[in-house]
């Protein structure tokens, strides 16, 4: 007998979910509203240097660029891949 109630039960929970009524979606207009930022404006180029070294050359050069970097020479500004080639760029600052 308890399986039938299971079953009973079951039935009418699907046929309850057929009586409800589909939610209704109100969509409410909204102003439209223009967005407008203002925009920086270079006026010239960064006069920022750049040394690029490839994953041969950091393997080569590590130490001596470690040594610069601590002297605060140089320090890393971006990364680079050129197919599988990969770039570190490091900025001069001296």
């Amino acid at each position: 007998m308890a399986e039938r109630k299971r079953v009973e039960q079951k039935t009418t929970d699907l046929v309850d979910r057929q009586r409800r009524p589909n939610p209704v979606i109100v969509v409410k207009p909204t102003p439209i509203i223009e967005l407008v930022s203002e925009v920086k404006v270079r006026t010239k180029p960064s006069d920022n240097k750049y040394i690029k070294f490839t994953l041969e050359e950091l393997k080569s050069k590590g130490p001596t660029i470690s040594e610069r970097i601590k002297k605060n020479e140089i320090k890393f500004a971006y990364y680079g891949v050129d197919g599988e080639k990969f770039y570190w760029f490091y900025q001069i600052l001296k």
